[in-house]
């Protein structure tokens, strides 16, 4: 550890992390350390042109540090940048009894924070923190050992993407991912400290693609483009899944899919794990909403399950706990669901940001509301579901969101002409809604209201008591392996439909469905 090295790097690139006091600025870009904390000691000062302090002086001998402004320093335990690392970023009183004295080389490069994806121990960005910066600086990566499965919150740098996943190391393994595009405070429950592998790269928050698909629905395959294609859901499925990855890796600024609806067909959790096989491990997010056969067909039937006897609406509890247990997977912004004991209370509606867009996923339909009790016989208690009418949200949701950002609204069926009368009221409580997406017609994709090698009925719009016009569109379905390829531009959105059969990602010939543009 005594051996004689030097390192000062000045290279003009983008920087990384970690620190504890506050930042102190110098007229000078010199690093200096001292022998005792609080900057007290002999002061060894390293400033580029001039003379380096003798290694053997300043070798373990260091408590705390003054990092110049506008640069990164990485400490190591040992010579030659070998052994432990740690990266600060900021001027410290007092390196911590881990580090104390235990200092025998460095790297110093131009940099700024701003620039590295941090990951946090706790949610709201505190406890212990772990930077991942550009790795052409040179500097040392987080040891996996320290933050695998720890990560509760992360900040995204401006521009850029991070994808953190579940049960992977070193790109291998399988398991859940997820996208971050914003700083996000919470990763929720059900993903916090389960993290394992990262990635991270640039992302145009002005300018990304998604799927929107609709009615998964395992199970159902009626309609003969099915039978005499696929021939199964499951096939249809597989096909719609492959054709999804394959336009999402030949895609660039790829944000995910949305799911409008009929993820099962029975509310069996078979179709949800097959579900889950086939679309859940993609690192891709995945926004899922619920149609009418996930808990509204077959709410009442009875069935048991989890070492739990046999009992009412127990299906349809076990598909709200899945849903719940998704939605806070995914980086949404706010969510319509109240936990108090064993009761739920709220709509499931919820809201995610990407860019300047705001996304709005609805659920079945904005008038849809379901209150169910179910005995669960290994607690000796019953749980109460109170799902309420997701409109109720949804104009709260408007009123709070920004004049200036764009919303999207999806949701999986139109309704009755009544309860459409009252979405159309609520969407003029917000002048920039671009469009709606819709699901449930299988046959229907795009605006266009067409099915395969049928006769198409034009632009569909509807128009609120103000008088906008306000286009919905269709996101066919699994079984006739028909979804919409979206882009999200800032002055436009760009609808393509997408042929799945066969895992292929090709544009429906305009015979079916055009290609269309909305300007906002």
């Amino acid at each position: 550890m005594r051996r004689k090295f030097f390192a000062f790097a000045t290279a003009t690139v983008m920087g990384v992390v970690a620190a504890s006091a506050p930042q102190l600025a110098y007229a000078d870009n010199c690093l200096r350390m001292y022998k005792h904390a609080h900057y007290n000691g002999t002061e060894y000062k390293f400033c580029p042109g001039q003379s380096l302090p003798k290694h053997s002086r300043w070798n373990d001998e260091v408590s705390s540090i003054k990092v110049p402004s506008g640069y990164i320093l990485a400490v190591y335990e040992h010579a030659g940048r070998r052994g432990k690392s740690r990266i600060l970023t900021s001027s410290t009183r007092w390196v911590g009894e881990s580090w104390n004295d235990k200092i025998s080389s460095y790297k110093l490069v131009r940099g700024n924070i701003s620039d590295c994806v941090r990951a946090y121990k706790d949610a709201n960005y505190k406890g212990t923190r772990w930077d991942f910066c550009p790795s052409n600086l040179g500097l040392p990566k987080p040891d996996h050992g320290k933050w695998n499965d720890q990560i509760s919150s992360v900040k995204v740098p401006e521009g850029k993407q991070v994808t953190f996943c579940e049960h992977v190391k070193n790109g291998s393994g399988k398991g859940r991912c997820r996208t971050f595009f914003e700083n996000t405070s919470w990763i929720g429950s059900t993903l916090n400290d389960k993290f394992s592998y990262y990635s991270w790269g640039s992302f145009d928050h002005d300018s990304f693609t998604m799927a929107v698909i609709s009615d998964t629905q395992y199970g159902y395959c009626e309609a003969r483009a099915c039978k005499d294609g696929p021939g199964n859901a499951d096939k249809a499925n597989e096909w719609h899944s492959d054709s999804i990855r394959k336009l999402a890796r030949g895609t660039r600024n790829w944000a995910g899919v949305i799911l409008n609806g009929d993820v099962t067909n029975v509310e069996t959790m078979d179709e949800v794990k097959q579900f889950e096989k086939d679309y859940g491990g993609a690192h891709m997010n995945m926004y899922a909403g619920l149609g009418n056969h996930d808990y509204e067909n077959y709410h009442d039937k009875w069935c048991a399950g989890d070492g739990n006897a046999v009992a009412k609406n127990y299906c349809t509890r076990r598909i709200m706990q899945w849903f719940e247990d998704h939605i806070e997977s995914i980086p949404s912004t706010r969510v319509d669901l109240t936990k108090q004991d064993q009761n739920r209370t709220g709509s499931y509606a919820y809201r995610w940001d990407i860019g300047n867009y705001t996304f709005i996923q609805l659920n079945n339909h904005p008038e849809y509301d379901l209150d169910f009790k179910v005995y669960i016989s290994s607690r000796v208690h019953k749980e109460r579901y109170d799902i309420n009418p997701s409109i109720r949200w949804l104009k709260r949701e408007l009123d709070r969101i920004s004049d200036s950002r764009v919303v999207v609204i999806h949701m999986h069926k139109r309704g009755t002409t009544r309860s459409r009368a009252k979405f159309l009221e609520a969407l003029d409580r917000h002048p920039r809604v671009a469009a709606v997406f819709l699901g449930h017609e299988h046959e229907l994709i795009g605006w266009d209201n067409r099915a395969i090698g049928s006769a198409g009925t034009g632009r569909k719009e509807w128009t609120t008591p103000a008088g906008k016009k306000i286009p919905y569109l269709f996101a066919g379905g699994a079984e006739w392996n028909q979804y919409l390829k979206v882009k999200f531009d800032r002055n436009r959105i760009v609808i393509e439909p997408i042929d799945s059969r066969w895992g292929k990602a090709n544009t429906l010939p305009a015979t079916v469905a055009r290609t269309v543009v909305i300007n906002h």
